[in-house]
């Protein structure tokens, strides 16, 4: 039984491979393009200024959108394993739709890097050429997305007919269900960006900030928990 239930988690077709390798790929060719987008601004200092956090200043709001951008990648890493896993279709479809919202967010991201960095002196073309790379890696993995999500929704389809059979009536109570908890696993998300977005960017108040928000997100995850147990 154990051996079942862990083996779900392992991908064993060629469109989920793929979907899951493409995954990987890209968080961590964007993790680490923001990784030395940091450490080449020095920005760790600005992060717990008090006196930088006054919503104007660049080098203080950089930090915000990569710690933002990486939390992201890494939560559609764990949304892809787990939508393989469950065959959650709908949940296939919203990494679809969310790596496309990566995109317009790195396209973003393009100026502040640049604005932050003349800010203090230091931009050159080496990270000009990083901050261009990430836009570039997240509209070849949305096609690649948008290909796979067809041969996903066909072969989960199949193990979803296969289990529930042809009855409308339950089909369309399994599709609210997903639909349900796919959106309950994105408010998860969202919900911590912007206690990250709020304690990073509010200055001395961030502290309780962070914590009351952080206590709702763990209200909605147990909360997610029993729903997806029941």
């Amino acid at each position: 039984m154990s051996t079942s239930k862990f083996s779900r988690w392992i991908p064993s077709t060629f469109a989920t491979r793929a979907f899951l390798i493409i995954t990987l790929i890209e968080a961590s060719v964007d993790i680490g393009i923001e990784a030395v987008i940091f450490a080449k601004g020095e920005f760790q200092r600005s992060l717990f200024d008090d006196d930088s956090h006054d919503g104007t200043n660049e080098k203080a709001a950089l930090p915000v959108y990569l710690a933002i951008f990486t939390a992201a990648h890494l939560y559609q890493t764990i949304l892809a394993i787990d939508a393989l896993a469950n065959k959650n279709t709908i949940q296939v479809i919203g990494l679809c739709i969310f790596n496309l919202m990566f995109l317009f967010y790195s396209v973003v991201q393009i100026n502040e890097v640049r604005d932050a960095f003349s800010a203090i002196g230091t931009m050159d073309s080496m990270i000009y050429t990083l901050s261009l790379i990430v836009p570039i890696m997240i509209a070849c993995t949305e096609v690649m997305y948008c290909l796979l999500a067809w041969k996903l929704y066909r072969e989960f389809g199949w193990v979803i007919f296969k289990s529930l059979g042809a009855d409308r009536r339950i089909k369309k109570m399994y599709l609210a269900y997903q639909v349900f908890v796919c959106l309950c696993k994105f408010d998860v998300l969202f919900l911590r960006l912007l206690a990250a977005v709020l304690a990073l960017s509010i200055g001395k108040s961030r502290y309780r900030t962070m914590a009351h928000i952080s206590r709702n997100a763990v209200h909605h995850l147990f909360d997610g928990r029993r729903l997806y147990s029941s």
